[in-house]
């Protein structure tokens, strides 16, 4: 038997075809397989029999004869009943009120956005590269610009430089070689906190840790990196309740299941962690954005809410890096879709029809003709 989590994460568009042979291959020979994927159409295209679970039990399973019998959206109505319930009492899966979920399953034509691309870029980068301590990629002549309202899309196979260049970005590392401006002034020396001065933000892909406090509240994470400024400290002394009134607020309005502003952090899901560092770091001061695997590990209902605070974003005027080894949702929510290779940008390109088979190939070191 051989157990398979979320084995092309990591993959390339080609490499998911080639492990879907290599799977049918192993079944020939007798080898049983289990396959973990938060993606449905893989379930579909690799998988005999579909199991589901919900809160670490089995919610239900559509047996190999059934499945083959079924369409798409009939199956994926079964399985998101079985995912998130349904309806009313006594409606039949295919009823069940999850119309909205089920448009995650197939990918939608990319919405343009009004990107003005003849208007000075936000963002500006070039020849940017970093030092790198032993099993690091570090970046190498890394150039490119970033638009207003655009999200830029970084695919690639994950530690091809993609944290180096997270972390460079937000202030976290200091750039060895190469420029970096924003709306043409040179930031490439500025640190943290000048760079949120200056409205740029950074969601890391480590939620718990680097992005939270664990033990600490809700409320005091979603100020945690404004600890000390005004309005909710003034001379050095704490507004407790200006603060929990702004977090109450943030709750609402980014809908994170909590208990209550007081409960620590660390005891909500990874959906609800990751909403309060989007409600962090996509208030109304964020001129620029850089987020990390921003629905890794999500479920489809979460991350759907993740796409919709970016996209939110895009929409006034927040220039978005994101950063993901998920090509589809990259195709998803990008303008452009530029590849990490052994930390050099392998290219740039636009989000079309034929973005999935370039990118593809820019990921495997291939020139996309």
């Amino acid at each position: 038997m051989l157990l398979l989590d979320e084995p092309t994460s990591m993959l390339t568009p080609q490499g998911v075809q080639d492990l879907g042979r290599m799977m049918q291959r192993l079944k020939a020979e007798g080898v049983a397989l289990i396959l973990i994927t938060h993606k449905l159409l893989e379930a579909y295209e690799l998988g005999d029999r579909i199991s589901v679970l919900r809160q670490g039990r089995l919610a239900g399973e559509i047996d190999p004869a059934r499945l083959k019998s079924l369409s798409d959206s009939e199956r994926t109505a079964e399985v998101l009943h079985m995912m998130f319930g349904s309806g009313a009492s006594g409606e039949r899966p295919d009823q069940a009120e999850a119309p909205d979920l089920a448009e995650l399953i197939g990918r939608k034509a990319h919405r343009a956005r009004p990107v003005d691309y003849r208007v000075p870029p936000t963002l500006s980068i070039g020849g940017l590269g970093t030092d790198a301590q032993l099993g690091e990629t570090p970046l190498r002549d890394v150039s490119f610009d970033l638009w207003s309202g655009e999200v830029l899309g970084i695919a690639g196979v994950d530690g091809n430089g993609q944290k180096h260049l997270a972390e460079v970005l937000a202030g976290q590392r200091a750039a060895a070689r190469g420029r970096m401006t924003l709306d043409g002034t040179d930031i490439t020396r500025g640190r943290v906190p000048e760079r949120r001065r200056l409205g740029i933000r950074y969601v890391t892909d480590e939620r718990l840790g680097e992005g939270t406090v664990g033990t600490l509240s809700v409320a005091i994470n979603l100020q945690l990196k404004q600890i000390g400024a005004p309005p909710y400290w003034r001379h050095g002394i704490t507004d407790w309740s200006l603060i929990y009134h702004r977090a109450r607020d943030q709750i609402r309005d980014h809908d994170i299941r909590t208990p209550s502003e007081h409960t620590p952090v660390g005891k909500l899901s990874g959906g609800n962690i990751q909403k309060v560092l989007l409600a962090r770091e996509l208030g109304a001061e964020a001129r620029v954005a850089i987020l990390n695997k921003p629905t890794y590990g999500l479920d489809l209902q979460n991350q759907r809410l993740a796409w919709e605070r970016i996209d939110g974003a895009a929409a006034r005027r927040v220039a978005l890096i994101v950063i993901s080894t998920d090509l589809d949702e990259l195709l998803e929510i990008s303008d452009r879709i530029g590849v990490m290779f052994q930390g050099r940008l392998a290219g740039i390109v636009d989000n079309g029809s034929d973005a999935e088979r370039r990118v593809g190939l820019l990921m495997t070191g291939a020139t996309p003709e």
